[in-house]
């Protein structure tokens, strides 16, 4: 749908050119690190293990229990195991972060369960191959690679689910982001985390790779004489495949924050809190639509601060905040720079929100929508979704208003005071 060449996005600026196409953030973020776990082979497993994991143990309560039974044996708190969801952006580091944090408890677990005569075949061959993953020391480092690289990833995508984010706002998270994920591909962090694994090893017997010798094929050699061998580090090829992780998130960030669009809408949210605070503003490089006076603009820019500058305005939300209290005469002078206002808050930089209501109603019972028309069932899923609209609404005037539209209700129920 949103292909540049024939896609919905293409056929909609063929009617409109001005018209911008913004990829929501929260999706273009997912997709970035569902391409890393399908191209790194570290990622995949570990992804691959931590939902293995949470589905064998949480679809038996008896595993499960056996689970908790091992936490109070070493007076431990119990973590609940999470399991991956493909619809939820915000649950892949905390699932990971509560693996790491019960290895040995989980390890533990999978050893007894392993030797389960009870448990059916199938489970069982699924049960020992986790197992058998457990135990080696690259099971874990993964595991530390992915809370390092999804953790910072997470914490971008739950600001970028606020209906509050701005073209400006996204871009500066996405330049925060790049920036953390820019730093992971240091020597130290590999160096900490390889600590972290042979701690672990050496307290539960993981299994570590062997030094592995290099040597020349004996079809290019031309010389007699004996070969100095070299010795590789066991885990280069773990930190080779770390940094490729790093290098594909960094990529990725790059090529899908780097829209034309977004970077546009920036520049005009930009130049309106620029002028607030007093700036001067360049209107030729915002592509403004003809339907704009640009010399009436450019007077009520410079104008703006006038107006802004006993209050601190850092988004454009404040800036039309301001314009909203102003007298409605005083307001009128600002008419050009409203509608700028306009397509900056206009855009849609997120569809978390009608996300959130789609799953809202997948979340409803079934015997909802067997007992109540549709109509009913669209009004109470919004009213789920969008409290806080419902906790500023006059209940004794809702009432009044429900009460009053037929003589049966006013019988019954009399009048709201």
């Amino acid at each position: 749908m949103s292909g540049c060449f024939s896609g919905v996005q293409a056929r909609l600026k063929e009617l409109c050119p001005l018209s911008m196409y913004v990829h929501c953030n929260n999706h273009a973020l997912d997709l970035v690190l569902q391409e890393v776990a399908c191209e790194v082979g570290l990622v995949a497993d570990t992804l691959n293990f931590v939902r293995g994991v949470a589905g064998v143990i949480r679809e038996s309560s008896k595993r499960k229990q056996l689970y908790e039974s091992l936490f109070s044996s070493c007076d431990e708190v119990a973590v609940n195991i999470l399991g991956l969801c493909p619809t939820r952006w915000c649950v892949r580091a905390t699932a990971i972060r509560r693996i790491c944090s019960s290895y040995n408890t989980l390890l533990a677990t999978l050893t007894l369960l392993k030797d389960d005569k009870t448990t059916r075949g199938d489970s069982r061959a699924k049960i020992v191959g986790l197992w058998k993953q457990a135990r080696k020391g690259r099971t874990l480092f993964g595991l530390l690679c992915c809370q390092a690289l999804f953790e910072p990833c997470e914490a971008v995508a739950r600001k970028l689910q606020s209906s509050t984010m701005s073209a400006l706002g996204t871009l500066e998270c996405a330049n925060v982001l790049k920036n953390s994920i820019a730093a992971l591909r240091d020597d130290p962090n590999v160096v900490q985390m390889f600590q972290k694994v042979e701690e672990h090893s050496s307290r539960m017997d993981l299994k570590m790779p062997e030094t592995r010798e290099s040597r020349t094929p004996a079809r290019f050699r031309q010389t007699a004489e004996p070969e100095a061998l070299t010795r590789s580090a066991p885990t280069a090829s773990w930190k080779r495949e770390f940094y490729e992780a790093v290098d594909l998130v960094s990529g990725e960030l790059q090529r899908r924050f780097d829209q034309e669009t977004l970077t546009l809408a920036g520049k005009r949210e930009r130049a309106v809190i620029a002028a607030a605070q007093g700036e001067t503003v360049d209107l030729d490089s915002l592509q403004l639509p003809m339907e704009l006076d640009n010399c009436r603009l450019d007077l009520q820019l410079k104008m703006l601060n006038t107006v802004t500058k006993e209050s601190r305005c850092t988004t454009v939300k404040d800036v039309a905040a301001r314009l909203c209290n102003l007298h409605p005469q005083t307001r009128a002078l600002f008419s050009e720079v409203e509608k700028v206002i306009q397509l900056c808050l206009a855009l849609p930089i997120s569809v978390a929100s009608s996300e959130r209501s789609f799953s809202t109603l997948r979340r409803l019972k079934t015997w909802l929508r067997s007992t109540m028309t549709q109509k009913r069932l669209t009004h109470l899923s919004l009213m789920n979704v969008h409290k806080d609209i419902m906790d500023d609404v006059d209940m004794n005037a809702l009432m009044r208003d429900f009460i009053s539209m037929t003589p049966e209700r006013q019988s019954v129920f009399g009048v709201v005071l």
